[in-house]
């Protein structure tokens, strides 16, 4: 009996196909409605004479009902007119569907490149002690003499987690104030306050505050109103995450965000059949730089790092040809 049911589940084991995860390009909207776009974006779209074009089409839902029964549909873009879906069909077999363009794989694979793993214990305090350095080295201090504090100001901090940020005291104000407005996890479509303390640690720069304690801090805008976006998968390194991050920009669109601010960046991957050329950083090639130039054709200034690689080469999307560097 024990012989019978090992060699039940090897067979079951070795004819079952592996789920991979793919970005399939796709032809065309038809049926397609223009997105439902929030008060803030409209406002900010006539600020800045942007009208409705063909990107802000929602993808074909003739096409999504179709691929559903293909696998499992993780994130849709409208500005890429794509999807990322997980299945077991091959690149070939997806390719073949009438209706998409390229399928392209985001495949784990081993590698003996290490990802930077920004994951470590919340501290029980925090030192600030260097903020005053920081802004009056930026300039930002005679902005805020001004009253230019970020009031009114909608933000977008796209990154790869925001750990202890809803607990630490130096976010009190934000959190409070209810100007954090938006968040959402585009990797796990799980809770944000998690996976990684980097994002936590980019908006202490930008909008943590403490007036009366151990160590007083203010950030360089403390009265943004904020969205906090995972785009960022901490284990691997695929052009998935490259995708993830222009659905959070085009939620940024809809949500009516001014500013997004993106401290990551892309180069190498796990399969290093994937990586960028040098060709690749042209400014509008890459996934994360189509995103970034789309963005800024909505009326969204984004931000984006340069990387740690300096002085041989930035990373994308910091190449996009509409972004700030």
């Amino acid at each position: 009996m024990r012989l019978l049911v090992l060699t039940l589940f090897l067979t079951l084991s070795l004819g079952a196909n592996a789920q991979e995860k793919f970005i399939l390009f796709l032809e065309g909207k038809p049926n397609a409605e223009y997105v439902a776009l929030s008060d803030r974006s409209i406002e900010r779209r006539r600020k800045n004479n942007v009208e409705l074009s063909y990107d802000d089409k929602e993808v074909s839902p003739l096409y999504l009902s179709e691929l559903s029964s293909r696998g499992r549909i993780i994130n849709v873009s409208r500005w890429l007119n794509a999807v990322l879906i997980e299945s077991e069909l091959s690149a070939e077999e997806l390719q073949g569907i009438d209706f998409v363009r390229t399928a392209k794989s985001c495949q784990k694979v081993a590698s003996k490149r290490d990802k930077l793993d920004f994951e470590y214990e919340v501290p029980k305090s925090l030192n600030y002690g260097y903020a005053d350095t920081q802004v009056r080295q930026l300039g930002v201090d005679c902005l805020h003499d001004q009253g230019y504090t970020g009031s009114s100001v909608y933000l977008a901090v796209i990154d790869a987690g925001f750990t202890g940020m809803d607990t630490i005291s130096y976010f009190d104000s934000t959190y409070m104030n209810g100007r954090v407005l938006d968040v959402y996890d585009f990797v796990r479509n799980g809770s944000v306050y998690q996976y990684s303390l980097h994002g936590t640690a980019v908006s202490s720069c930008i909008f943590g505050q403490m007036a009366t304690g151990p160590i007083n801090y203010a950030g360089t805008a403390v009265d943004v109103d904020v969205a906090l976006y995972v785009t960022e998968d901490i284990s691997s390194e695929t052009p998935a995450e490259e995708f993830n991050l222009v659905t959070a920009l085009e939620r940024c669109d809809v949500q009516g965000v001014d500013i997004a601010n993106i401290s990551l960046g892309y180069t190498t991957f796990d399969d290093p059949d994937d990586d960028h050329s040098y060709s690749d950083l042209d400014g509008n090639t890459t996934i994360a730089a189509q995103g970034v130039n789309t963005a800024f054709s909505k009326g969204i200034v984004v931000v984006s790092a340069a990387g740690n690689s300096g002085p041989s080469h930035i990373s994308t999307p910091c190449d996009s040809d509409d972004g700030l560097c």
